[in-house]
């Protein structure tokens, strides 16, 4: 059994192996730049492979993904699953994504996001127990052959988030639940009267039929 892995790099050399297995159908312009793939050759052996040929399975992370929570030059990537993170590359991402400026980021929403998702929750072991975990992760796969709001939409439902568009910025905001300051009514800071209308006989309802 012959393995190769290419981690879809964007300086990636087409493999070698391919090319000499496959000759003019598979040349040094066959890089495939951006895409992570697998090259199994496996030779047949009837002690080797007694049941037939075997299932190849992967465990694969996905990409890696840039922090604004992470200081430090040169700017770090690393693979995360923290939603966040990924609805933020995939707002900036060129090849994939809306390739939106990142001077059209509003970092401190996406760190605030980010943390959130973070957050250790309790959460059942499935064994009568519990456990902790984070709040939100992103586990998923963006299909390309979609339009770019379906996979946003799709995105933000793994931290119930949505995106706003405010001075020349994209935020992303999660629904959650936020800590608010309460304001006492006073004589002193009550302008004008109140007025309070229940509506009128002609406004109101007395029969209603459905069909």
């Amino acid at each position: 059994v012959t393995l190769e892995k290419y981690l879809g790099t964007n300086d990636q050399a087409a493999s070698a192996a391919l090319q000499a297995a496959l000759g003019a159908k598979w040349t040094a312009n066959h890089r495939l730049q951006g895409v992570a793939y697998l090259y199994a050759r496996l030779t047949y052996s009837e002690s080797a492979f007694p049941r037939g040929l075997p299932v190849i399975t992967m465990d694969v992370d996905g990409r890696l993904l840039f922090d604004p929570r992470v200081g430090g030059s040169p700017t770090v990537y690393a693979f995360s699953n923290n939603p966040a993170l990924a609805i933020r590359d995939y707002l900036t991402h060129a090849r994939y994504g809306r390739d939106i400026p990142e001077t059209s980021i509003d970092d401190t929403s996406f760190i605030a996001a980010a943390n959130h998702c973070d957050e250790l929750v309790v959460a059942p072991d499935g064994a009568g127990g519990s456990t902790t975990q984070k709040r939100y992760t992103c586990d998923g796969v963006v299909d390309t052959s979609r339009t770019l709001i379906e996979n946003l939409r799709d995105l933000m439902t793994a931290c119930r988030g949505f995106l706003v568009f405010s001075g020349g910025t994209y935020k992303l905001v999660i629904d959650k639940a936020e800590t608010v300051s309460t304001f006492a009514f006073t004589e002193d800071n009550i302008t004008g009267a109140w007025s309070i209308s229940t509506g009128s006989k002609r406004d109101r309802v007395n029969r209603v039929k459905a069909k």
